[in-house]
């Protein structure tokens, strides 16, 4: 019988196996407080108070960040946690892969979701219009009815009107994307703490999920309706914005293909703060035409409220400064547009002299639901 964890029927014998087996393996525990040890199976762990890891890690982050405006510190401690958490799912992966001597994607995710109840993360549900493959159309759709990052913002009564289950999400898309061998991340869509019946999340292929929210949400009206705001972790975004500038270093040619045929916003702006050039994409997400973004001000295109963190950015990067990831508020043909620019820009010189820079950005407006 399963108690770990339930799943949809044809999946249950091969859950059934990794449970007797991650079950087993937790007997082995010891507490040794004379040695400062906890010792499961000869692996040494470690016990983390709930709240530390969640409550009381957005206050720290937010406190670090006074100076900045709170969307972007709560945003900076988001990425922090989802990227920790990823990290150790897919170690934990690997290690319980080799001490299974497991091979079959689906037996590798098995052993994910009963080692989660183990460690204390949460209890994990599996809805049957998941379809785990090994290819871009892996899709995942499951809860977590007992999650530690929301029972500890509610047993300390604090309203949030974000989802806060990020280490959840982190660790069961690194889980997963270590067992399938594709990359993976996971949104929380609905969240106990945020008042919802369920803590709901999404796991996909980064260029798949928000796609595949978006339908979901537009089958089941009553989610949607109460689904103002989820959050799609940046940390592969900003991968995905610094592969796509180091190969555009690589050569002009590479380059000059990239900046036309990316689906990335790709936008040349001189030393002066003039736009020399853009694609494709940058012209219909800032619904205007090429030739009239060309010697247009960039920083006319920004809402006033944001200008001046633009400008210290694009400043900063001109100086070759490092400078991180920044979503700005733009002032399209058709109305307000996010976007979300890259960690750094390109540098463009011409026989040794700097004359502008290359920013990079997505369009993430239908993203920021709220």
């Amino acid at each position: 019988m399963l108690n770990t964890v339930k799943v949809p029927k044809k999946f249950e014998p091969i859950f059934r196996k990794a449970q007797e087996y991650v079950s087993q393996y937790f007997r082995q525990k010891k507490v040794l407080p004379s040695k400062g040890l906890i010792d499961v199976g000869g692996q040494r762990y470690i016990m983390v108070r709930a709240a530390a890891m969640s409550v009381e890690f957005f206050k720290t982050i937010k406190n670090l960040y006074k100076g900045d405006e709170e969307e972007d510190a709560l945003r900076m401690a988001r990425d922090l946690l989802f990227d920790i958490a990823h990290s150790i799912g897919k170690s934990d992966a690997r290690d319980f892969h080799k001490r299974m001597g497991l091979k079959d994607p689906i037996e590798k995710l098995s052993a994910g979701p009963v080692h989660f109840a183990h460690m204390g993360w949460a209890f994990v549900n599996i809805l049957p219009q998941s379809n785990p493959v090994q290819d871009e159309s892996y899709y995942l759709i499951y809860e977590h009815p007992y999650s530690f990052e929301a029972e500890s913002w509610m047993k300390l009564g604090r309203k949030v009107d974000f989802p806060v289950c990020i280490m959840n999400a982190g660790y069961s898309s690194g889980w997963c994307e270590e067992s399938f061998g594709i990359e993976l991340i996971a949104s929380e869509i609905t969240c106990k703490a945020k008042g919802d019946d369920h803590c709901r999340f999404i796991m996909a292929p980064p260029a798949k999920i928000d796609d595949y929210i978006q339908r979901y949400l537009r089958r089941d009206h009553q989610i949607a309706k109460g689904t103002k705001k989820y959050e799609i972790p940046t940390l592969y975004l900003k991968r995905q914005l610094k592969a796509q500038l180091d190969a555009v270093k690589e050569s002009e040619e590479k380059y000059r293909f990239l900046f036309e045929k990316s689906q990335t916003v790709n936008v040349l702006v001189g030393t002066n703060g003039k736009i020399v050039n853009v694609n494709q994409t940058a012209a219909k997400s800032l619904g205007y035409e090429r030739n009239d973004l060309i010697g247009k001000d960039i920083i006319e295109l920004v809402v006033p409220g944001h200008r001046g963190r633009i400008a210290k950015q694009l400043a900063k990067n001109l100086n070759g400064e490092e400078t991180g990831s920044l979503e700005v508020d733009i002032i399209s043909g058709g109305g307000i547009r996010t976007l979300l620019f890259s960690e750094g820009n390109a540098r463009l010189f011409e026989r040794g002299k700097l004359v502008g820079e290359l920013i990079s950005a997505i369009d993430i407006t239908e993203r920021r639901m709220r």
